[in-house]
């Protein structure tokens, strides 16, 4: 058993493993939560020429992923409208369970992204490397989350 993501399909459906897999989402306990990849685009609110900048993410949005995720369908988009494309380049493949298993982390009430891509992701990362992985093993206590957030939070502040 691998624990990974469903960014994982495009490689499966390129390569063509000589396995067989599957996906399945996360193993609840008390309440459904996932973290799951999605892609999208975004940008500030400050942003020079919104309008000029809202017609690319508009046309990224509505057509670019459509023409892209059929070939590569590395993430489901964030945009719902044009999720179709993810969803139906997996069903053709014939890999159902990361389609069910993307569905499912979609629909959990609780998730978390598993990237940044703003001007402060790097240092946002390097805290997360710093704690998260001896946090998972035993290293570091549980409440060192909340100093890893506040952390986070304050790099977040300090670039605007």
């Amino acid at each position: 058993m691998l624990w990974s993501g469903q960014w994982l399909a495009a490689g499966f459906l390129t390569d063509k493993p000589k396995i067989r897999y599957g996906f399945a989402p996360l193993p609840q306990v008390d309440k459904a939560a996932t973290l799951y990849d999605a892609v999208g685009i975004c940008t500030p609110s400050y942003t020079q020429n919104a309008d000029a900048t809202f017609k690319v993410l508009s046309y990224l949005d509505s057509t670019v992923w459509t023409k892209v995720l059929p070939d590569s369908p590395v993430a489901v988009p964030a945009y719902t409208a044009a999720q179709d494309a993810y969803f139906n380049a997996l069903g053709k493949a014939g890999v159902t369970t990361v389609a069910s298993t993307v569905k499912a982390d979609l629909n959990a009430p609780l998730t978390t992204g598993v990237r940044f891509t703003t001007q402060w992701a790097g240092q946002s990362n390097d805290l997360i490397t710093a704690y998260w992985p001896d946090i998972l093993q035993g290293k570091k206590p549980l409440s060192d989350l909340q100093t890893m957030t506040d952390k986070i939070n304050d790099v977040i502040k300090s670039n605007g």
